[in-house]
């Protein structure tokens, strides 16, 4: 029980405190020592509920007495959390999903609500393949609930895009993406860090057309990871890392060139811009012998230069 006990605490963070998933679910995880397979389903449970919300509560009223809205908390986020697992997750059984969800309602003091949970969630097993379909006459809310996407938007992006381009970016928003990585080759290789993370429960694969990165799944919090603690990978997305070797790198393992100052400026959150200005090593002994050297992931970045005349912050770089 402990990846949906944690998950179910994240969801009720963000609907009582109105907190954003990826850090309510950082912060959890690590209150409730979660690591590897665990907190991948967590992960994948929470995100997954978030995502796909809208669809979930259509299907959740089609089988229960109550409106979803109506529900007294923390019961919507348990049916969601189980009807999640069983339209979505093929690897969880039915029963699983259906009976973790009935102690969740008794842990969280809803036991009086179980025999609701038990019966909502059976019906929803058991009409998988014949879900009821949602009306089509309203062309905004039949994509705003397929797609758990707010109506506003929907209505945007059709009077913008049109039908078919429009339903291919929602679909193209609720995909899930790769985590990639990039190699730490100071410190280790990719046939080794693959071996590495396998021991934490992880599953590593190098990237189809970027050298020196990973695609991981299963990750969970990566912080938590001995590899990320330890300097041997980075999170970097693959755009990023072939900016990298076309701006001059040395070798497909290398991202800078020695003896030079090293500045990314990035955007952090709430577009604000931030400078960083990194050292690379003078000479690998410098390191061995306990100077100051490289200090983990932050020594990979390339030098980036700013056209004339454009201020910092501004994306001027090149």
């Amino acid at each position: 029980m402990g990846a949906r006990e944690t998950a179910l605490r994240v969801l009720m963070s963000c609907r009582n405190n109105h907190a954003w998933a990826d850090a309510a679910l950082k912060a959890q995880l690590g209150r409730d020592g979660l690591v590897g397979p665990e907190a991948a389903l967590c992960s994948r449970l929470v995100y997954g509920v978030v995502q796909n919300q809208q669809l979930l509560d259509f299907y959740l009223s089609a089988y229960c007495s109550q409106k979803p809205d109506h529900l007294q908390p923390p019961l919507l986020e348990i049916l969601r959390l189980g009807a999640y697992q069983i339209l979505y997750l093929d690897r969880v059984p039915d029963s699983a999903a259906v009976n973790t969800s009935v102690e969740l309602a008794k842990i969280s003091g809803r036991g009086q609500a179980s025999g609701l949970v038990n019966a909502v969630l059976r019906k929803i097993a058991q009409n998988k393949t014949a879900l009821p379909p949602i009306p089509e006459r309203d062309e905004a809310k039949y994509l705003s609930i397929r797609y758990s996407h707010p109506k506003w938007l929907v209505k945007r992006l059709l009077s913008i895009l049109g039908r078919e381009e429009t339903e291919a970016f929602l679909a193209a928003n609720n995909d899930t993406p790769p985590l990639t990585v990039q190699v730490n080759p100071l410190k280790t290789n990719a046939e080794s860090l693959i071996k590495e993370l396998e021991g934490w429960g992880v599953t590593a694969k190098p990237h189809p057309w970027v050298p020196g990165c990973l695609e991981l799944t299963g990750a969970g919090d990566l912080t938590t990871l001995a590899p990320f603690r330890t300097g041997k990978l980075l999170v970097q997305d693959p755009a990023a890392r072939l900016v990298s070797l076309i701006a001059g790198a040395e070798g497909a393992g290398s991202l800078c060139r020695p003896r030079r100052q090293v500045l990314q400026r990035r955007l952090c959150h709430g577009g604000q811009g931030g400078d960083r200005l990194l050292r690379p090593p003078r000479k690998q002994a410098e390191t061995n012998s306990g100077g100051r050297g490289p200090a983990g992931p932050d020594l990979y970045y390339h030098l980036r230069r700013r056209r004339p005349g454009v201020p910092p912050g501004m994306g001027g770089a090149v």
